[in-house]
């Protein structure tokens, strides 16, 4: 892998771990009053990382640089299953072009005043 591809999934790391916790602070109410994260770990192109949900479940995020998604599953250790969360797929590649249109970029016409 060169420089620029370890650089970029890098990034994209950054940015699904900077995303999943902007998600777990807009859930506070399902959620307890902290996020933490429990473990990060990857190998090549995938990265998994773990936050608690409650004292019974965890959630398991899985970013995959390579199709540029990131993942979300619901896992209870009692009773040992994992379920992809409702809404837990997200096109990183996608939330990236939106922001960029969302702030101007590509998108013609005067731009507004953030006050």
């Amino acid at each position: 892998m060169t420089r620029n591809h370890q650089t970029a999934a890098f990034s994209l790391l950054a940015s699904a771990i900077v995303l999943a916790g902007m998600t777990l602070y807009k859930a506070g109410d399902m959620l307890e009053s902290k996020a933490q994260a429990e473990m990060v770990t990857g190998k090549g192109l995938i990265q998994v990382m773990t936050t608690t949900y409650r004292r019974d479940a965890e959630i398991v995020y899985v970013l995959d640089s390579r199709r540029e998604v990131l993942l979300a599953y619901l896992y209870n250790p009692q009773r040992k299953q994992i379920e992809l969360l409702k809404g837990g797929t997200m096109s990183i590649g996608a939330a990236f072009k939106k922001a960029a249109a969302a702030k101007g970029g590509g998108v013609k016409g005067p731009r507004r005043r953030i006050r």
